[in-house]
């Protein structure tokens, strides 16, 4: 399974505000994947906001493959999340699981994240 991009909340979210042309290009022409674990991000943040999250979901559903968390994936977060705390300390599991889930599909990370900042195989939008 590759894909050329794993799009993060944090690009889901600036692709929905519709502010990055470029980014807007790049969901919409690229080969791109989500994990479940952003899916559940966004639900939240919908939900706090009390936004209805269905229209969206069912547009990054159609355009984009959603990614299951495997075991490998799962196994592998905790350690490199206890590995990115040393430098960032606001690093959370949701970041590690999003961050393997590209590095294991030989995909890069679109994000905005600062959290992601300095690692391989990561474009940042903004």
């Amino acid at each position: 399974m590759s894909f050329e991009y794993i799009i993060d909340s944090y690009a889901w979210i600036e692709y929905y505000l519709g502010e990055d042309i470029r980014l807007k290009l790049l969901i919409e022409t690229k080969e791109i994947a989500t994990p479940t674990i952003v899916i559940a991000e966004l639900s939240d943040k919908f939900a706090r906001e009390n936004e209805n999250f269905k229209d969206f979901f069912q547009f990054i559903n159609s355009r984009s493959k959603i990614v299951p968390l495997s075991v490998e994936i799962a196994l592998g977060s905790g350690k490199f999340k206890s590995q990115m705390r040393k430098k960032h300390k606001q690093f959370g599991l949701a970041d590690a699981t999003i961050y393997l889930t590209a590095k294991m599909s030989n995909s890069k990370l679109l994000t905005g994240d600062p959290h992601f900042k300095g690692l391989d195989s990561v474009e940042f939008i903004k």
